[in-house]
């Protein structure tokens, strides 16, 4: 039979899992086939028994793919602070090898320059191979750094979606993420909105 977790009180060791059938099922975290982060909203398939318990209890298996890029489902603040912090220091990552190449390029026209200006004798051909390559490196970069910076876009707005379903609000709200200063409102809303689990639309359980 599958379910989802509904709640997990970690110092009583006990939660509860709503099936498919309507009824709720306890069960503890020996209860677990294997060692597994219980949270609420994790499907999970089980056996149950005559006192109502859950026993033999597996995590239903999700591609990487699926999870990342559907929109279905719930995520909590803890999962959507964990995933906008990759973000960001991925960006800032990439940010900073971008800005490197480009301060070593304006480095070389410097150098370039400073020995025109003395009248020193300068290999034409090395410089112009120098700049082009300069030049191509940096494009390429940035070219990367802008499918990257669209692609951390895109699972924002997917992750904000699941969060928004954690809220029991419709995903539609993730349109405030266009207008000026939406951003920052869609982050302040997802990050300090707390969970809805009680007759949630979006959520199972």
């Amino acid at each position: 039979m599958t379910g989802t977790i509904v709640s997990y009180d970690k110092s009583f060791d006990d939660g509860l899992i709503k099936a498919e059938d309507g009824h709720s099922y306890h069960f503890g975290k020996s209860d677990f086939v294997k060692r597994t982060s219980i949270h609420p909203h994790l499907e999970v398939n089980f056996i149950p028994d005559n006192a109502g318990f859950a026993t033999q209890i597996k995590t239903l298996n999700r591609t990487s793919a699926s999870l990342l890029f559907s929109t279905a489902g719930c995520i909590s603040q803890r999962y959507y602070l964990a995933l906008i912090l990759i973000s960001i220091t991925i960006q800032t990552l990439f940010g900073s090898v971008l800005f490197a190449f480009i301060v070593e390029d304006l480095s070389l026209n410097t150098f370039i320059d400073n020995h025109f200006n003395q009248n020193q004798t300068v290999d034409e051909f090395s410089i112009l191979f120098s700049m082009m390559k300069g030049v191509f490196d940096a494009g390429i970069l940035f070219f990367v750094f802008i499918i990257l910076l669209s692609f951390n876009f895109l699972l924002i707005l997917i992750a904000s979606i699941k969060r928004l379903h954690d809220m029991n609000l419709s995903g539609f709200w993730v349109l405030i993420t266009f207008l000026p200063f939406g951003m920052l409102l869609m982050l302040a809303m997802c990050l300090l909105t707390p969970s809805i689990h009680l007759n949630n639309r979006f959520c199972k359980g």
